[in-house]
Formats: structure tokens, C-alpha cells, sequence
């Protein structure tokens, strides 16, 4: 397990909170996340963390927002799309800068 996977067990926990609450087996889960199985599986286990582009895509499809998937927030509903996608990346590579550092 890679260090940076270890310091995200709440995204661990929720991920597989989104997976329970989705209903579906695992493999369509990865599939309608636009992600591998195998991908899927290691997140799953906390063996790996997403890059920020899947990241973004299970924020975007399972309609939560990026803080609460990381446990930096309980407010789990994503706020209003923004117009602006580059400020969106630029947000999430500082909030991971953050918890990186921590």
C-alpha cells in the first residue's frame, strides 16, 4: 500500500458507502465510473487513491462533492456546477497538496 493511500481511509469508506448505496455489482459501478476493475478494486481497499481526473468523475457522477469524499466536510451534496473547469482542477490539486502535507 502506497503511503498516500494509507492517509485516506475516509476515502476508502466512502467510496465503498457510494458503491453499497448504488446497488449495483462492483464492475458496473466501475463501469459507470469510466474506470478499470482493477482500479476500482484497489480504491476499494485503500491499496491506491484515483488520479484527479477519475477523482473528478466519481465526484461528478455519484453527485458528491470533492471535500466530502475526502473527509474534509459532511456536507456530501456537490454544490452548483462551475463554469470554469480549470478552477475546479485547480481546487482539488490544492486540497490533495493539503492533505499530502498533513
Amino acid at each position: 500500500m502506497s503511503k498516500l493511500a494509507k492517509g485516506f481511509p475516509i476515502f476508502t469508506d466512502r467510496l465503498n458507502q457510494l458503491l453499497r448505496e448504488s446497488g449495483k455489482p462492483a464492475i458496473k459501478f466501475a463501469d459507470d465510473l469510466g474506470v478499470s476493475r482493477q482500479s476500482l478494486g484497489y480504491w476499494l481497499k485503500g491499496e491506491r487513491v484515483p488520479d484527479l481526473v477519475p477523482f473528478k468523475g466519481i465526484c461528478e457522477r455519484c453527485n458528491v462533492s470533492a471535500d466530502w469524499l475526502l473527509g474534509l466536510s459532511d456536507v456530501r451534496q456537490a454544490g452548483p456546477k462551475y463554469d470554469n473547469p480549470r478552477a475546479v482542477h485547480d481546487g482539488i490539486q490544492e486540497i490533495i497538496k493539503h492533505l499530502v502535507n498533513m
